[in-house]
């Protein structure tokens, strides 16, 4: 990676390492990991920098079941979602579904068959909480290496 590679986002330029120890701010419930509406979460301007940074290859963290769901809910969406839910390769093909929904609790499937707009996810939740806020696309080396040290700037 090169200074162009960082595209004039100073959180994420090259420079010294640090002499100091990293700053020890924790989030708001004391934890060292920081969640989406933390004060220290990255703003939509810094993820929007990030996914310049990365060519576009910044994606939302969308659970594949959401249009399942009230609010979201699209019937063809839906029936394409419950027809692949269980199959490996669109598992593996979408980078924020989770490769085993047993994993992370089936924290969004499909919900119930014989589901419609008026009854959607009456019994059963979609807990997005539970998926990535993002994920990179990083189908390239560089990309990759982005991906990793980009959190370190923070």
């Amino acid at each position: 990676m090169t200074d162009a590679d960082v595209k004039n986002y100073s959180a994420i330029a090259f420079g010294e390492a640090p002499t100091s120890q990293p700053p020890t701010t924790t989030t708001a419930t004391g934890e060292c990991k920081v969640y989406p509406g933390d004060a220290l979460w990255p703003s939509d301007a810094q993820w929007q920098k990030f996914n310049d940074t990365l060519g576009g290859a910044l994606i939302l963290g969308v659970p594949p079941a959401r249009v399942c769901y009230a609010g979201y809910y699209n019937a063809t969406q839906c029936a394409a979602v419950k027809q692949k839910y269980f199959n490996s390769q669109f598992r593996s093909d979408d980078p924020v579904e989770i490769v085993n929904e047993w994993l992370d609790g089936d924290s969004c499937p499909p919900a119930a068959y014989g589901m419609t707009a008026s009854n959607a996810s009456a019994t059963v939740v979609c807990n997005e909480a539970a998926y990535p806020a993002y994920v990179v696309n990083a189908t390239t080396v560089k990309r990759t290496l982005h991906t990793r040290d980009e959190p370190r700037s923070h």
